[in-house]
């Protein structure tokens, strides 16, 4: 299901939720009038796309009267402004294995403070990732692994921003018994 990009919609709901340019500086207020929408964004040059990702945001939210200020460190310095709580949002990536099992506990909310960068939290989502682990059928754990994307995606603990296409090659003159993933 896709959202599409309109900045013109995107300005409306601005607009009717009370975020307007009160001092004309291009930046909204807060509806009570208070603070500029101004987010500080951890970008890492290191991270695929962080830094370009960051930008392009950037550019694009500034035309709803929000601004980015991004900041850009090493990973090991990342590390320690997340654990710290010391910022707003960040650009990040993740590389899922074939089998969701994975990617679907990084949600989960015993991950918080160690594979969950955003501690989400849902006892709902928890049920429906231990319910695809103990799932006794193939399409039944299909059915629960399409339900918790779901979830996850209606409830938006991270936002997607892309997915990447990687290209394997091997030489089946060389090598044997490689199956695709997924098939």
């Amino acid at each position: 299901e896709r959202i599409d990009f309109d900045i013109a919609e995107a300005n409306r709901l601005l607009d009717e939720a009370g975020y307007a340019d009160t001092d004309d500086d291009g930046v909204r207020e807060m509806p009570d009038g208070g603070e500029p929408l101004i987010f500080d964004v951890v970008v890492i040059p290191t991270v695929e796309s962080s830094v370009p990702s960051g930008r392009l945001i950037s550019q694009w939210v500034s035309e709803i009267g929000i601004k980015m200020e991004l900041r850009s460190v090493s990973e090991d310095k990342y590390y320690d402004i997340w654990r710290s709580g010391d910022f707003d949002a960040y650009i990040w990536g993740w590389t899922p294995d074939p089998d969701p099992n994975f990617i679907l506990s990084i949600f989960t909310t015993d991950e918080c403070l160690s594979w969950s960068d955003g501690c989400y939290s849902n006892a709902e989502y928890d049920g429906l990732y231990e319910e695809q682990q103990r799932a006794e059928s193939l399409e039944d754990r299909k059915a629960i692994v399409n339900e918790a994307q779901r979830f996850v995606y209606e409830e938006v603990p991270e936002i997607v921003l892309f997915y990447s296409n990687t290209l394997q090659a091997y030489r089946t003159d060389t090598f044997g018994g490689y199956i695709t993933a997924p098939e």
